[in-house]
């Protein structure tokens, strides 16, 4: 996947006030045309595959962005394919009913660069018009979090793959290793899905408050990088990036580790419909960004993604949110990062708000 420079300068321009520079639309190659869907897939291949199809649809008194997926998507767009390939074929399945597999005759530059065994997550062209100057980044963060996922499944069974970002709209996770299928797989997989299932931003109608006020019982410390073996990200991409977790102490929201402070009424302006007082934390993800030093940024918002994944799904449960926020204004975060000098350097770039929602009414309903 191809994000340039002049993309992440669109992206930062824009949350620093200024909305004239738009992100690239490239030309998006179609990965091939759906053939037939007889072929047999393992069970660790139809578990990624489930990864790209809907689990949950949320009511509309709740949300307007009401299609839920193993990860988030911005208004729920879902504009990303996931793929395995197989046999001179690229396998994936329906949208919608997940039982149907649909078997992909790949284009030739696909051929040419993927063997039976990788996995292979296109692009699908961004449509909407509302995020002219971040609608790639919004994409590619998607992938991220997905990748999260699909690394969470490698790990359960064993594979290990590494990533190519060398296609214009695809990225290939090359098979490195191939795993295992063993009858105590299924707990830890029966137990990945409850999360995935439960995930949720919370609703959009009505804003988000916990009248319990026992926030201290949400709380995630993300941790789960380290103990996953099945994907690794460029060692410049890792300490390019930094975590912050801002924890609700019943007086304000801190980042103890790094000194930082952040009043409630401060919060509620810029994120109003947040009740902050009763929120569990922020974690908020800072990217250190120095001139032409890449050519190709996509594996550094794909590895923010994928953090933000882990808070996603590891905190998720009924009535918990975990709500992905790409507004992270500069003049709302710089005053913050501020408080600590060793963070000058670094640029506020995405976030996950964490708390517990009072109100469930009509919640979802199961696709089957």
């Amino acid at each position: 996947m191809l994000y340039s420079e002049k993309d992440l300068l669109s992206d930062v321009s824009y949350f620093n006030g200024s909305d004239d520079k738009i992100q690239e639309h490239i030309g998006y190659n179609e990965i091939g045309i759906i053939t037939d869907k007889d072929i047999y897939i393992s069970e660790y291949e139809s578990h990624i595959l489930d990864l790209n199809t809907v689990l949950r649809v949320d009511s509309f008194l709740r949300t307007p962005y009401s299609i839920h997926m193993s990860y988030p998507s911005a208004r729920s767009l879902y504009t990303l394919r996931i793929y395995f390939s197989k046999d001179g074929y690229l396998l994936t399945k329906d949208f919608w009913k997940r039982k149907k597999i649909l078997k992909v005759n790949s284009s030739t530059y696909l051929d040419s660069n993927v063997n039976t065994g990788d996995i292979v997550i296109e692009l699908k062209e961004f449509n909407d018009k509302h995020y002219p100057s971040i609608f790639k980044t919004l994409q590619i963060l998607e992938v991220g979090h997905l990748l999260y996922n699909i690394s969470r499944i490698a790990d359960i069974y064993g594979y290990e793959y590494e990533l190519n970002n060398d296609g214009i709209n695809t990225l290939a996770l090359r098979n490195k290793r191939i795993g295992v299928h063993y009858l105590e797989n299924r707990e830890k997989i029966n137990e990945f899905w409850r999360k995935a299932k439960s995930r949720s931003s919370g609703k959009y109608y009505g804003g988000l408050i916990n009248f319990d006020l026992d926030h201290e019982k949400y709380r995630y410390f993300p941790q789960d990088f380290s103990k996953i073996k099945s994907l690794k990200f460029d060692k410049t991409v890792i300490d390019s990036v930094k975590t912050l977790v801002f924890i609700n102490d019943g007086n304000s929201l801190l980042d103890n580790e790094n000194g930082l402070v952040i009043d409630y009424s401060y919060i509620m302006k810029e994120y109003n419909y947040l009740n902050a007082r009763t929120m569990s934390q922020i974690t908020v993800f800072l990217y250190k960004w120095e001139n032409k030093v890449m050519n190709n940024y996509a594996e550094v918002i794909q590895y923010i993604g994928y953090l933000a994944q882990e808070v996603c799904l590891n905190n998720s449960g009924i009535g918990i949110y975990n709500r992905p926020i790409k507004q992270m204004n500069f003049n709302f975060w710089l005053p913050i990062l501020e408080q600590n000098n060793s963070l000058k350097d670094y640029i506020p770039f995405y976030g996950v708000l964490t708390g517990k929602e009072s109100e469930l009414i009509s919640r979802s309903k199961k696709i089957i």
